[in-house]
């Protein structure tokens, strides 16, 4: 191939390209898009520390690409022990090494910041789902927990200002190391982190004594639960949070429990309305599916919309009453998103 083929295809490259040989100094022959990055004309540097900078991973990578070069270990034996992996100004670039006849490496660098960060959304997508789907599936015991935390900081609020320390500092160690347990069930790793802390110094307090620093160990406790629990009402809402130390009755036992109440006693209004209290829902709660539908009707139809917000709604009635309305509104919004609005 001729050196001005080399030259195009280099100019053209969407990739970092460049070449170095047994001095370790980067040549002539670099992709314009080696620039970009790294931030810099490369060409004439030293390859180590362009890539590694100066600290002992460069000083591995030289040892490496000598051996190569002496002939004293096979390249790709060599390749697949340096970085795979580096930190550019910001971006992530993954570099492929390839042995060349002429006695010179070349090094691909691709940008693959986009990449990680997508699969670091994923994971933490992942990570939530799985976080979720515990608390709904173990909801008693996730509402004990809940509840075993509020528990929990009214005691450390005791233990914040107190000086000296009361005697019961064991007790709420122990506490602390149930909370913590429970908290590293539903992986909440960040709580379970910060209980640790607090835990080491609760126990460092009530060997050796010393500064009393329960208040901030405490605030830094409380920022990361809250901070995880918000993760589950985010998805599941706040109402779920609430009701998850409700015992659930079907529908139609409730009814029959309404009835039996209201036929044995039919002059006590007050407890009828109080049953009945608990069957009603928030109006705004029929509405609850209308925008995720909007867009799906909006997605299939191919036509873009400005997100439906409910708003409003938050007066209780019986939901059953205003089932039929909603339905009525399922067609007029399917012809509004296809058709506009007319009279």
């Amino acid at each position: 191939m001729s050196a001005a083929l080399h030259q195009a295809l280099f100019k053209l490259s969407v990739q970092g390209i460049f070449l170095f040989g047994e001095d370790l100094v980067i040549n002539d022959l670099v992709s314009d898009e080696c620039v970009r990055l790294f931030g810099s004309d490369i060409r004439g540097k030293d390859v180590a520390t362009v890539l590694l900078g100066d600290g002992l991973a460069a000083e591995d990578f030289r040892q490496g690409v000598a051996l190569v070069f002496a002939g004293q270990a096979q390249a790709d034996v060599v390749f697949d022990l340096l970085e795979k992996e580096i930190e550019q100004d910001g971006r992530r670039l993954r570099l492929d090494y390839a042995w060349l006849d002429d006695a010179r490496i070349l090094v691909t660098a691709t940008d693959i910041t986009r990449e990680r960060r997508f699969q670091e959304i994923s994971r933490k997508d992942l990570e939530r789902r799985f976080v979720v789907l515990k608390a709904v599936t173990h909801r008693g015991y996730f509402s004990a927990f809940s509840q075993e935390a509020v528990r929990l900081f009214v005691s450390l609020s005791r233990h914040e200002e107190a000086n000296p320390l009361p005697v019961t500092l064991e007790d709420l160690g122990r506490e602390l190391h149930t909370f913590k347990g429970n908290a590293g069930f539903f992986d909440f790793t960040d709580t379970v982190a910060a209980a640790h802390l607090l835990e080491t110094h609760l126990e460092e307090l009530r060997i050796l004594g010393g500064e009393n620093r329960i208040k901030s160990g405490s605030l830094d406790l409380k920022r990361a639960y809250f901070a995880e629990l918000r993760k589950i009402t985010d998805i599941l809402g706040e109402r779920w949070l609430a009701e998850a130390d409700c015992v659930s009755v079907p529908k139609r036992d409730y009814r029959l429990i309404e009835n039996w109440v209201r036929t044995r006693h039919p002059d006590d209004a007050k407890l009828s309305a109080t049953l009945s209290r608990y069957r009603r829902e928030p109006f705004r709660e029929l509405f609850v599916r209308f925008p995720e539908m909007a867009l799906s009707l909006a997605s299939r139809l191919g036509k873009r919309i400005h997100p439906l917000m409910i708003e409003g709604g938050d007066f209780l009635v019986m939901p059953e009453r205003y089932r039929a309305l909603t339905s009525v509104l399922v067609p007029l919004m399917r012809n509004a998103l296809d058709h506009g609005l007319e009279p």
